[in-house]
Formats: structure tokens, C-alpha cells, sequence
């Protein structure tokens, strides 16, 4: 039986967009360390500002909070930039991070910071090229590891 898109087989891409975006996203976080209040208020997406809505997606609350969004950028990310290129990787998850601004702007207004928009929007482009793959996990539950797959759909 014949199922789209439900292939085993090595990636033909390295997805070195995605690698890098990872990249920037943990240096952005050494470096906004280094800010002073005023400087990292004029970064948060706050109103239709152009410096908040462009450095938002690059801000994080903290490690967990990068880590946590990096965590799912690696695991749908690659894929998806696997799938659609090095080159046209960026500038999907620019605009994913960009919508999801205006939507937030649009719809909340309060200020926000992190990747968690454009990282959604990378998510549902995974969903959409990969619709029937199964993604396997890992849970620990009182210090026990349990694996389990689940379906992307």
C-alpha cells in the first residue's frame, strides 16, 4: 500500500537553515544578556513598533523558554527545511514569525517576546508536508523513560 509522503529514507538536504536559525536564536539569547532594560524594552513586540516586530521571535524569557522552543524547531524544523530547501527555509520562518506578530498585535497587543509563533507556523508546515508519519517520543514518568509514537495528524 502506497502512503504520500511516508518515506524511510536518509535526507537528501542537510537542513542547514534550520541549524543556523538554531544558532542564532541561542547566541540572540547571549547577547540580549548584555542589554540594558531600555534597550531590550525597544526589542519586545509591543504595539506595530518595525524593531519589536522584527526581534521579538529572537527574544527569549529564559532558558527553559529557549530551550523548550528549540526542542520543537529541531524536531519539525529539520524536516520541513529538509523538505522545501535551504533557501527557501528562511524566509518561511520569517514569515511565519511575522504573521504571527500581526495576529498577536491584532488580536492580544500585550507585549511578547520568543518563537513560538514562527516555530508553530513550522510546525503546521510539517503537518501539512508530512501528514501521516508518525513521530516517536520520549516522556519520563517518575524517572522512568516511556516511548511512544504518536501520528502528526
Amino acid at each position: 500500500m502506497f502512503i504520500p509522503y511516508q518515506v524511510d529514507v536518509p535526507m537528501r538536504r542537510w537542513p542547514i537553515a534550520n541549524f543556523t536559525i538554531i544558532g542564532l536564536a541561542i547566541a540572540t539569547v547571549f547577547w540580549q544578556v548584555s542589554l540594558s532594560e531600555a534597550q531590550f524594552d525597544e526589542l519586545v513586540l509591543d504595539g506595530w513598533r518595525l524593531p519589536g516586530v522584527l526581534a521579538h521571535m529572537w527574544l527569549h524569557g529564559g532558558p527553559f523558554h529557549l530551550i523548550g522552543n528549540m526542542i520543537f524547531l529541531w524536531v519539525f524544523g529539520n524536516a520541513v527545511c529538509a523538505k522545501v530547501g535551504n533557501i527557501v527555509y528562511p524566509f518561511l520562518y520569517l514569515a511565519c514569525g511575522l504573521t504571527s506578530a500581526a495576529v498577536h498585535v491584532a488580536f492580544d497587543g500585550g507585549p511578547a517576546i520568543g518563537a513560538s509563533g514562527a516555530i508553530n507556523g513550522i510546525v503546521g508546515a510539517y503537518l501539512i508536508l508530512y501528514p501521516l508519519n508518525n513521530i516517536s517520543c520520549l516522556l519520563w514518568v517518575r524517572l522512568r523513560p516511556w516511548l511512544f509514537t504518536v501520528s502528526s495528524y
